[in-house]
């Protein structure tokens, strides 16, 4: 009976359903070359009052195949930015991928071209360490799944070494629902104009106080009856 119970409380803790949702985005902007910038803010609606983490997905192509319009994705920075207050609102996606110092005219960074990516903070890896793909331009696209870059510095003196602090996480505890924002831009001269083709935003929220109770109250419930049960064998027995 003890484990038939504990077992009970346990198969509820695992098949509580933890809030998620994923609200997806296509926006079709054009990223000039050199200094150009582009922002798609779009307004969500979610049942989600506390965000527990977040991942971002990110489409970016060139407009133009070639290596004449290769967007060379070491020149893009990007930021998602949430409006509706209530802690810090900036965290830094991309910030030149692959530059050791961005403030030097020969450090292209990473040489591929295009973005198929996903960006969350429990990810293996720093996407500023993504390896270049192999050959001349222009390069391939870059997949999989990264941390975001969160150096929160200027794309023009950015380095590798910098500190990173401006993870998805500023967003913890925050309501899902409001505006957010996605920043982009191609911050030195060479290489095509891109597209974001398409972005996602995929939260997931803090369970709820009454989840906890409910599986607390099982628990205890169980407990209960195993113990009463317990005694009266031991009754029975003497």
């Amino acid at each position: 009976m003890k484990t038939l119970f504990l077992s009970l409380a346990i198969i509820t803790f695992g098949s509580r359903h933890v809030s998620a949702e994923t609200f997806n985005f296509n926006p079709n902007l054009l990223v000039p070359d050199n200094g150009g910038s582009v922002s798609d803010s779009e307004t969500i609606s979610s049942s989600i009052t506390s965000i527990q983490s977040i991942k971002v997905t990110l489409n970016i192509s060139p407009v133009l195949p070639g290596a004449a319009n290769a967007m060379i994705n070491g020149d893009f920075w990007a930021y998602l930015q949430n409006s509706n207050g209530g802690g810090p609102n900036n965290a830094w996606l991309l910030n030149r991928i692959g530059t050791t110092d961005a403030s030097q005219p020969t450090d292209a960074g990473n040489i591929g071209n295009g973005f198929a990516i996903t960006l969350f903070d429990s990810a293996p890896q720093d996407i500023h360490l993504a390896p270049n793909p192999n050959g001349a331009l222009p390069g391939g696209t870059l997949t999989g799944n990264w941390q975001p870059d969160a150096r929160n510095t200027s794309p023009d003196s950015v380095t590798q070494g910098d500190l990173r602090s401006s993870f998805l996480s500023v967003f913890n505890n925050q309501s899902a629902s409001g505006n957010w924002a996605l920043f982009i831009g191609d911050a030195s001269q060479g290489g095509g104009v891109a597209k974001v083709d398409s972005w996602s935003l995929e939260f997931t929220g803090v369970p709820e106080p009454t989840e906890w109770a409910a599986i607390s109250g099982i628990a205890l419930l169980g407990f209960g009856i195993w113990r009463k049960k317990r005694l009266t064998d031991s009754s029975v027995q003497v």
